[in-house]
């Protein structure tokens, strides 16, 4: 979007001294998600790990009147005190600090959470009726964070993970389309069995920008009905990860499948980082369902993928 350019002076701006990483991760630290918005830039808190469970008590308009200043908010939307400083870890380039300087109610007009202004200049207004930019990950504390980089769709990478993303896929097509309650004047179950379904489709394949060896992706996958261009919006998609071993084949895990639909059925998801504790990872992936927005905060081990924490970010 046209803020891209400008969001590297104002992170820029933003900038305090580079710390060093911490040799020991904390045990305890709050994950919020910095955007861009017509009034500066906000962070979002959406999970906090505290030692062993991580959690969201920071509430969403559904869940609070108050519309606070940074000393209003209560101590129990975040254990304590919010911190004044944050590490920001943008997409690219080093970590740095920011600070925290006033709260603020965030633009939906349906629900939307309290968000935390960080000190630096607006990157001006959003084009009308887009969400605002994903500027990066901060935390509480310093802790590795790794971002995501999008896999061509031909290639010899996506090539050897096809078979089992199209095997999966097809597995669940079925239960997939017979679970779905299909609202009136939108297609039927027929147009959707495996028959009328076009070949398998990987519309997005991610994998982190420090796994060079490529040994887990993020996909997105879908089967297409038949027919013209409003046909080919309906369709039994499939998202979920992929685990590569060296001289073993392909295994997808933590799938999920769902009709898609001209105005798309279930939550899409997008990565946008991970966190790295502990030899643990903590993937952070925004969730799109119609008008609104959410993030889920996901363990992934192979074969293994646990939710930990969800957060609303706002919408209708």
């Amino acid at each position: 979007m046209h803020t891209t350019g400008l969001a590297v002076a104002v992170i820029a701006a933003l900038s305090g001294a580079c710390a060093s990483r911490l040799e020991t991760p904390p045990d305890s630290f709050t994950i919020g998600v910095v955007s861009a918005t017509e009034y500066g830039i906000v962070l979002q808190p959406i999970a906090r790990l505290t030692k062993s469970e991580w959690l969201n008590t920071w509430p969403t308009l559904e869940e609070t009147d108050l519309i606070p200043t940074l000393d209003q908010i209560p101590d129990t939307w975040l254990d304590g005190a919010v911190p004044v400083t944050w590490r920001f870890s943008p997409p690219r380039g080093p970590s740095r600090d920011v600070k925290v300087v006033n709260a603020r109610r965030g633009d939906s007009v349906c629900y939307a959470p309290v968000e935390l202004v960080l000190e630096g200049e607006g990157a001006g207004a959003p084009p009308e009726n887009s969400a605002p930019a994903f500027f990066g990950i901060a935390t509480s504390s310093d802790v590795p964070v790794a971002y995501w980089v999008e896999v061509p769709r031909q290639g010899e990478e996506v090539g050897r993970l096809f078979a089992a993303i199209d095997a999966a896929l097809r597995k669940i097509e079925r239960q997939t389309v017979d679970a779905f309650l299909f609202p009136e004047g939108l297609p039927s179950p027929g147009m959707l069995s495996s028959e009328k379904l076009q070949a398998t489709a990987i519309t997005k394949l991610m994998r982190s920008n420090d796994d060079a060896e490529g040994r887990t992706y993020w996909f997105d996958a879908v089967r297409r009905a038949h027919g013209d261009q409003w046909h080919q919006m309906h369709g039994v998609a499939l998202e979920g990860w992929v685990r590569v071993e060296r001289g073993a084949e392909p295994v997808v895990f933590g799938q999920t499948g769902r009709v898609r639909w001209e105005m798309e059925s279930g939550a899409r998801h997008t990565p946008l980082a991970i966190i790295r504790h502990h030899d643990r990872d903590f993937w952070v992936l925004r969730r799109n369902y119609y008008e609104s927005t959410g993030y889920d905060t996901t363990e992934v081990s192979f074969p293994d993928a646990f939710e930990r924490a969800k957060a609303n970010g706002g919408g209708c």
